[in-house]
């Protein structure tokens, strides 16, 4: 449990009072005096011993987190004046050399309350010292030159050791509050630093699958990696490629990741001019909306607070849209702008080299003039087909030849 500065104090209070106890029993024993009574000094050391051990058992560190800590830190001091008076009382009155364990008193009612509590205990001291000179000493003018040089030291004691414990107390709820921002501050680097290492390992995908471009991945593979790398880095929760159809009217959603989203972001297609994304497929512009329920006739229905999309080009054609989408309100910042950008690069280029590949295949099994597949096609698919009749356990395979007239002609004419 953490403590705070008179709760510290309050634990050494309970050590010095043993050590007190352990100076008077040596004193006594070492230096002893005519007319001291040790039983009753015992009895003195006995009583504060008792309450020593008693106090340790008080949940009091419960009453100073609910701002009841003074009653205890009165029978603290209350016990110890008591106790040092007792014993001043019986080893020499106002001479005993017992007298400077007020001081300790003192100090430890500085550190307990507020310079007039201090002051008032010391006062305490005093008018309880001046009835011990009473009882001890035979005439006034005995106390008198004690009572001049000591009780003043007593009200030195209080004002330095107050002004010491504010000095201390101000000191430590300062280190108290950079403790709180230090503390507030590493809690802050360990967000960053995870959000970096996430960033790290989404970076490091994505260079993965620069590697993969191009390779024996399929598209929607390439597609589905390259939207889990984002959704990892930027959060998002609604993560979508969509692709122009080949008209250049519609806009396609290809792959779509995350929470389901109602209003226009549902729409698998959709004509360019109603879409969203119309002036990013026309412009090849970003488009960020902090606040689509502000979005006009795009709000309805809609479930995302923020969106954030990125045109996929190749060269300067503008084939597709790259689209986070967010339940709660996103401000974008330029690390989120130039991630995406990257991302959308990839993504384009995963797209473009699907297309180079099936068009490098449509072009080998097809030929050039008519449109028609090939001879090397037909014999692939003739092996295939006599393959999955015996597999299949079919009765038998038809093949029907056709001649065309002429042909030869019309191929010297158009294809030459």
């Amino acid at each position: 449990m953490h403590l705070n500065f008179p709760q510290r104090m309050f634990k050494i209070a309970n050590k010095t009072r043993w050590l007190i106890m352990l100076i008077v029993v040596l004193m006594v024993e070492i230096f002893p005096q005519q007319g001291i009574s040790r039983i009753q000094i015992y009895v003195l050391i006995s009583l504060a011993a008792i309450y020593n051990i008693t106090i340790r058992f008080i949940p009091w560190q419960k009453q100073w987190q609910d701002g009841k800590g003074y009653p205890i830190c009165y029978a603290e001091s209350t016990l110890d004046i008591v106790f040092i008076s007792g014993v001043i009382f019986l080893t020499d009155g106002l001479k005993s050399d017992f007298f400077l364990l007020y001081f300790i008193v003192i100090i430890f009612a500085a550190v307990y309350y507020n310079s007039i509590r201090c002051f008032f205990v010391t006062t305490c001291i005093s008018l309880l010292y001046i009835l011990i000179g009473i009882l001890t000493s035979p005439t006034y003018m005995d106390m008198l030159p004690v009572f001049m040089g000591r009780l003043p030291l007593l009200f030195v004691i209080a004002g330095f050791s107050s002004y010491l414990t504010q000095e201390i107390k101000a000191q430590s709820a300062e280190l108290a509050m950079e403790k709180e921002k230090l503390q507030a501050l590493l809690a802050t680097l360990k967000v960053n630093l995870k959000e970096i290492e996430e960033k790290s390992k989404a970076l490091h995908e994505l260079y993965n699958l620069s590697l993969k471009i191009g390779s024996t991945l399929s598209l929607d593979e390439q597609l589905s990696i390259i939207i889990d790398v984002t959704r990892n880095f930027l959060k998002a929760d609604l993560t979508t490629v969509s692709m122009v159809d080949e008209k250049g009217i519609e806009l396609r959603t290809c792959v779509s990741k995350g929470m389901f989203s109602g209003g226009i972001l549902a729409r698998d297609r959709i004509k360019i001019d109603d879409s969203l994304f119309g002036n990013v497929i026309k412009t090849g512009n970003l488009l960020i909306i902090d606040d689509l329920h502000k979005a006009g006739e795009y709000s309805s229905g809609q479930e995302m607070s923020s969106l954030i999309a990125m045109p996929l080009k190749i060269e300067d054609n503008t084939i597709g849209v790259f689209s986070c989408a967010y339940v709660q309100h996103k401000k974008f910042d330029k690390d989120d702008v130039n991630f995406l950008e990257l991302i959308s690069s990839r993504a384009a280029l995963a797209i473009n080299n699907a297309k180079l590949h099936e068009e490098i295949r449509k072009l080998a099994i097809t030929d050039g003039l008519t449109g028609l597949y090939n001879y090397r096609y037909f014999q692939e698919n003739l092996r295939n087909e006599i393959e999955r009749c015996k597999r299949l356990k079919y009765g038998g395979l038809s093949l029907l030849l056709m001649d065309i007239d002429h042909f030869k002609q019309f191929n010297d004419l158009y294809g030459h």
